[in-house]
């Protein structure tokens, strides 16, 4: 007979963040971190973020790019304290997010505006990292 060592939390590793939800939708998990969804592309001049903030305005919310890092900061305030509630499942506190960019991009040369719960932030490529055409010489 061969013995088999029983792990009581097995079960809860194998299902995962559906297990975690579950136990957060019955107990409440006010103690998570959070931080707006992002997406960053990039095109021949600029790189582009585009934040998900929706809920907050623009005076919330706080954009800055230093050493090569875009961060945006802000705080969701709780403002139903003394309601029961059913289900809850929006995330409150202070929060930063923030996306590497490097040095390619110039700290002088950013725009941020914020649309439908989108914030978009536009960082400038520097004029000598952008690919630039090289004239041919014939010899003659």
């Amino acid at each position: 007979m061969q013995l088999v060592r029983h792990h009581p939390l097995a079960v809860s590793r194998s299902f995962g963040p559906q297990f975690d939800d579950w136990f957060d939708g019955w107990f409440g998990d006010s103690s998570r971190a959070w931080a707006p969804r992002v997406d960053v592309l990039e095109s021949d001049g600029a790189l582009v973020a585009r934040f998900e903030v929706a809920g907050f305005s623009a005076e919330d919310l706080e954009v800055t790019l230093e050493d090569g890092v875009l961060s945006l900061t802000g705080e969701r305030r709780f403002e139903s304290e003394d309601a029961t509630f059913r289900r809850r499942e929006l995330a409150y506190g202070s929060f930063r997010r923030s996306v590497r960019v490097g040095d390619a991009y110039d700290a002088d040369q950013v725009t941020a505006s914020y649309k439908d719960g989108i914030l978009e932030v536009t960082i400038a490529k520097r004029p000598e990292v952008l690919p630039r055409k090289i004239e041919i010489s014939t010899a003659g």
